[in-house]
């Protein structure tokens, strides 16, 4: 799936009680659980019922609602869904955002394509208009919550075998202007390097650093046309 495109915020003629009641609820929303899983990187992330949880309580008691429509459009390819968070004055806020499903550039409009593309969507347009925060996991782990209390691995004898896989080579290959051009291109995405780094060993392909620069290429084309594991690849950051 392309990279989601943002579209401008556009609101009623005015928004006083909206703001002040988005406002209150803000202030009482808890973040967005990282309750599901994503494969490709074993890492976890916030679900769009995690996000409708997290704020279906605050927005209920200030008199929010929200409504979210999709839309194709066959000649682009670009499946776009709009969120307006709407107040009990008739007030409202909306924003749309959209994405090409598929890969390499090229549209895969085959409904579950198109349908896992309007789930993207839908979670990642409410939960940026509502403004909910996903939770950290290492934050979580910080205040004693969400992860179990590591133990220190005993030490290994020195005459066991501990690992004869081969190891990554050194990041030797590429010059300092490679890396600046490389890691602009991942700025661009919203992506860190050792993120994407670590998501191509865990792949079992080697680091960008000691890919040849045909190859880094084929991975930025890669990544440019696949916002899920963008998204999961910002999400791990975070």
């Amino acid at each position: 799936m392309g990279r989601p495109r943002g579209c401008r915020v556009n609101t009623s003629d005015t928004i006083e009680e909206l703001a002040k009641a988005l406002a209150i609820a803000q202030a009482s929303m808890g973040p967005a659980l990282k309750g599901a899983k994503n494969p490709h990187f074993r890492s976890s992330y916030a679900d769009l019922s995690s996000v409708v949880e997290a704020i279906r309580e605050p927005f209920t008691s200030n008199g929010l609602a929200w409504v979210q429509a999709p839309s194709l459009d066959p000649d682009t390819g670009l499946v776009t869904v709009a969120t307006r968070i709407v107040h009990s004055s008739g007030q409202w806020v909306e924003a749309s955002v959209s994405a090409m499903p598929g890969r390499g550039g090229k549209a895969d409009l085959s409904p579950q394509a198109v349908g896992s593309a309007v789930t993207y969507l839908r979670r990642y347009g409410l939960q940026a208009l509502a403004g909910v925060p996903s939770a950290d996991d290492d934050g979580e782990a910080a205040m004693g919550r969400g992860r179990p209390e590591r133990r220190p691995a005993a030490s290994t004898p020195k005459y066991t075998k501990i690992n004869s896989k081969p190891q990554p080579a050194p990041d030797t290959r590429w010059s300092d202007k490679e890396r600046a051009r490389f890691c602009a291109r991942l700025g661009e995405l919203g992506l860190e390097y050792e993120a994407v780094a670590e998501f191509c060993q865990a792949k079992g392909r080697p680091r960008p650093s000691v890919m040849g620069e045909d190859r880094r290429k084929q991975l930025l084309t890669y990544l440019e046309g696949a916002a899920d594991i963008v998204a999961g690849l910002q999400e791990s950051d975070g």
